[in-house]
C-alpha cells in the first residue's frame, strides 16, 4: 500500500512535470508568435468596443491603422486623373477601373521600408501599355527579378487585381470550444494581367516580400 510521503512526491513530480511543459509551450509560442509577424501575420485581440486592435511597428502609417490594408492600389489614366482604393469621396472597387483609358496600376505599401531611396514606401507598378513591372523597395529573389525584368507584353489584356485574406479568431479547446479575444489576419495582394496565351501575376506579400505566382 502506497505511503501518504510517496503520495506526496509522487504529486511534487506531476507538478514539476507541469511546470516544465507550460514553459516549453510558452517558449514554443513566443518563438512561433515571432515567426509568424516575421511573415507579415497581424495578431491583435477584440476591444471592449467589438473592434480589433492591431500592435503594428512604427513604420506602419495611419492609412494601415483605418483601413487594415498593407497595400492600396492606384490606377492612372491616359489624361493623368488617378483613381484610388481609398479615395476622399469613398471606396473604389477595382472593377471601377477603365482599362481603355489605363496607363498603369500601382500598388502601395502603407509601411514604409529602411532603404536610401527617397520614397521609403514599397510601390509595384504594371505599366499597362507596356506589360512591364517595376518594384521599388520590395524584396525580391534573384531569379524572380530576372522574370520581371524579362515580362512585356504590348498587346490587350485583362487586368488581375485581388487579394487574398486568412482572418480568424483564436478557439479554446476543452469541453466546450469558445472563442477568446485574440484575433489574428494575413492578406496577400495581387497584380497582373492575362489574354489568350498568357497570365502574369506578382504576388505581395505583408512582410515586404514579391513573388512570382
Amino acid at each position: 500500500m502506497p505511503s501518504a510521503k510517496n503520495n506526496m512526491k509522487d504529486k511534487g513530480k506531476e507538478v514539476d512535470d507541469n511546470i516544465r511543459e507550460r514553459m516549453n509551450l510558452i517558449n514554443s509560442l513566443i518563438k512561433v508568435n515571432k515567426k509568424l509577424t516575421e511573415e507579415g501575420v497581424k495578431i491583435g485581440n477584440i476591444g471592449n468596443d467589438g473592434i480589433p486592435e492591431f500592435e503594428v511597428g512604427l513604420n506602419y502609417l495611419p492609412q494601415f491603422v483605418y483601413h487594415l490594408e498593407e497595400y492600396e492600389w492606384e490606377a492612372v489614366y491616359d489624361d493623368g486623373s488617378v483613381l484610388r482604393q481609398h479615395d476622399l469621396g469613398g471606396d473604389n472597387h477595382y472593377s471601377n477601373i477603365d482599362q481603355k483609358r489605363l496607363k498603369e496600376v500601382r500598388l502601395i505599401s502603407n509601411f514604409t521600408t529602411e532603404t536610401d531611396n527617397q520614397e521609403k514606401r514599397m510601390i509595384v507598378t504594371l505599366d499597362w501599355k507596356t506589360g512591364k513591372f517595376k518594384i521599388l523597395n520590395g524584396r525580391v529573389g534573384i531569379d524572380d527579378r530576372n522574370i520581371v525584368e524579362m515580362i512585356e507584353n504590348n498587346e490587350e489584356k485583362k487586368l488581375i487585381l485581388f487579394r487574398r485574406v486568412r482572418f480568424g479568431q483564436t478557439l479554446e479547446l476543452g469541453e466546450k470550444i469558445t472563442e477568446t479575444p485574440e484575433v489574428y489576419f494575413y492578406k496577400r495582394y495581387f497584380i497582373g494581367y492575362e489574354n489568350s496565351d498568357k497570365k502574369i501575376i506578382i504576388c505581395l506579400y505583408p512582410n515586404g516580400e514579391v513573388g512570382i505566382e
